[in-house]
């Protein structure tokens, strides 16, 4: 982690021009590298639930549990759940405001190299003194990695998953010509072909990452970002100008 700059001094002011409330659109968007993936890629993931509430908790002010759903989230590698935390530690919502803190859980959504999530966990790094950096570096690697980090949390929810789409499917249904006379009700209410909903590509975790990750690179390369870093002034703060927490891509 050899990163350079100079050090800043922090205030509440200080936050992201985006917010990732739930999770990025325009999946359909990216190349289908991963056959079977595309608009709600991500509807079987653990985490979506935890992310739906957290967005609502968050958009209706009620920051401590915005950030509770958020945490929930983050346990199943969910970058953009990450991020949100690091984003809430910042803005000390719901959470009391650090900096280093901040930094530490922006620096491991930016883990898989989502473009705008590496640029916004640098931007801020160079913002910390030389101590804070030290603090931030250990929080990440010690207390960070080991329980949020993709090495640990990725296998652990690829086997949910796989465990879900059986108890789902197993020999209640069997074939997958079986599924496809079924209808089935998302969470959104709408019917929807067996097959189609219990495709093992959107049940595959590892898939999933992948696409998502080819995905973000993508979105950014087309020029679509998660918003820039900056320094809210003193007087913007004065006037009572907030920021939209809904500027950022979703999912």
């Amino acid at each position: 982690m050899q990163r350079t700059g100079g050090g800043l001094s922090w205030a509440r002011g200080m936050a992201l021009a985006a917010f990732v409330a739930f999770a990025p659109a325009g999946a359909e968007e990216a190349p289908q590298r991963e056959p079977g993936l595309g608009l709600g890629y991500g509807e079987h993931v653990p985490s979506a639930w935890e992310m739906r509430q957290g967005r609502r908790d968050y958009q209706s002010g009620n920051y401590m549990g915005a950030f509770w759903h958020y945490t929930n989230a983050a346990v199943w590698a969910d970058k953009f759940a990450q991020y949100n935390i690091g984003v809430m530690y910042l803005r000390g919502e719901g959470v009391e405001f650090d900096a280093v803190r901040g930094w530490a859980w922006l620096e491991l959504a930016a883990e898989r190299g989502y473009p705008d999530m590496v640029r916004a966990a640098d931007d801020l790094y160079e913002m910390l003194d030389e101590e804070q950096r030290r603090q931030g570096e250990r929080i990440f690697r010690e207390e960070l990695l080991p329980d949020y980090g993709d090495a640990t949390r990725v296998p652990a929810t690829a086997r949910r998953m796989e465990r879900e789409l059986r108890r789902a499917t197993g020999t209640r249904t069997g074939s997958r010509a079986a599924l496809s006379s079924l209808r089935v009700y998302d969470g959104s209410g709408v019917s929807r072909r067996g097959d189609e909903f219990y495709d093992p590509a959107k049940w595959d975790f590892e898939r999933i990452v992948r696409f998502e990750t080819q995905l973000m690179k993508d979105l950014a390369g087309a020029g679509a970002t998660l918003g820039e870093f900056r320094v809210l002034e003193d007087e913007a703060e004065e006037q009572g100008e907030e920021q939209d927490p809904e500027d950022g891509a979703r999912r």
